[in-house]
């Protein structure tokens, strides 16, 4: 049988005449070429929208192809098929390029309620993770939230049982990401599983638990649980698997234990002064959010201990995701200036483990604090 009658036979696909990219290319104005020639024309607007230039977007095309064929454990030879040195994707794997490049389109399409980061490494990296998530038909999601600690000039001065302004923007979002993957165009079922916890990890400052529970640390840790339980009561009937607890029930001691870490390391550079870039952003965010911490603690803040303290979590979450044992995953966190110390390993060189100079990929999302 010479080779075209196979193509023919197998219904090997050549991505770029693939009719259904073409349509694709018009239902979201992708700009892909899943043939991974790169772009397809600069003038066609990319699936990633103008914060991204075409290096990004040929990066972006390189994982993908990298991670399908990667993830094709035992490809069949119609799978996969090489052609004068270059590789060409069969059916499964045109299918799961397509479903990737649909999941990005559907991201952009909420309008910003879901976001990407412009940071390239961001973007290969939540490539690699979406990718793998069509391959190995699952994905992992873990998003923290603060608990109910009121709003405005109440902010911090009691703690509640409900859903605090992160709580809902998470909801929210894991309702949007379900629909993402609902009813994808190629018949690839995926349904990401999203875990929400709530940051019931202020029970070692005395003076914040005299402050939101008049001392009692039972009282805090119950009424976080509380809220968790709300939060999962609205999660119920979405096509995703999404559940709610809180930090200390998820992720036990590690996380404590990875955050005293962290501030070690902060500290110590500090005092060194071996990372002055890190070391200036410190001292300005301490600056700028001076009055936040003062209403927190009920004082001002003494050598930058919430600062310090706000960036180890961060970072620590970050290592904790990176290093659990299932895969793929990825973090939704609402917007903020620390989001990018959930991968200090990488940007500023704080190495907890081996893996944390890999790059844990995060969704965004919007907080209405109004509410």
């Amino acid at each position: 049988m010479n080779k075209a009658k196979q193509n023919d036979d197998y219904q090997t696909i050549r991505l770029q005449k693939h009719t259904d990219l073409q349509r694709l290319y018009e239902k979201t104005y992708a700009g892909f070429d899943f043939g991974f020639a790169g772009l397809v024309g600069a003038e066609r607007p990319n699936i990633f929208g103008d914060s991204y230039d075409d290096k990004v977007c040929g990066g972006a095309l390189r994982n993908i192809r990298s991670c399908i064929l990667d993830s094709l454990s035992s490809p069949q030879p119609f799978d996969v098929l090489r052609n004068k040195g270059t590789y060409e994707l069969g059916v499964r794997g045109a299918e799961a390029a397509l479903t990737v490049g649909e999941i990005f389109a559907r991201i952009i399409e909420t309008g910003g309620a879901l976001s990407l980061s412009t940071k390239t490494e961001d973007l290969m990296a939540l490539t690699r993770t979406l990718t793998k998530a069509v391959m190995r038909l699952e994905l992992n999601i873990v998003a923290p939230v603060c608990p109910d600690y009121g709003k405005g000039e109440h902010y911090y001065s009691e703690i509640g049982d409900g859903l605090g302004a992160e709580a809902r923007g998470a909801v929210d979002a894991s309702k949007l990401i379900s629909k993402t993957f609902e009813n994808l165009s190629y018949g690839i079922q995926i349904r990401p599983k999203i875990d929400i916890l709530v940051a019931d990890t202020e029970d070692d400052i005395r003076e914040i638990i005299h402050r939101v529970s008049n001392g009692d640390l039972e009282r805090y840790k119950d009424s976080c649980s509380v809220s968790s339980e709300k939060i999962e009561k609205q999660l119920a009937g979405m096509y995703t698997s999404a559940f709610s607890s809180t930090f200390s029930k998820f992720l036990g001691a590690e996380f404590r234990h990875a955050q005293y870490q962290y501030q070690h390391m902060l500290y110590r550079g500090m005092a060194l002064d071996t990372n002055k870039r890190l070391n200036q952003e410190i001292v300005n965010i301490s600056k700028e959010r001076a009055e936040r911490h003062a209403q927190i603690l009920g004082r001002e803040e003494i050598n930058y201990e919430l600062t310090v303290r706000y960036i180890a979590q961060y970072a620590a979450l970050g290592s904790l995701v990176r290093n659990m044992d299932y895969s793929p995953r990825l973090l939704l966190n609402y917007r903020t200036p620390n989001l990018e110390y959930f991968n200090i390993g990488r940007d500023y060189g704080l190495l907890r483990t081996d893996k944390d100079e890999k790059t844990v990929p995060v969704l965004t999302y919007n907080v209405d604090r109004g509410k």
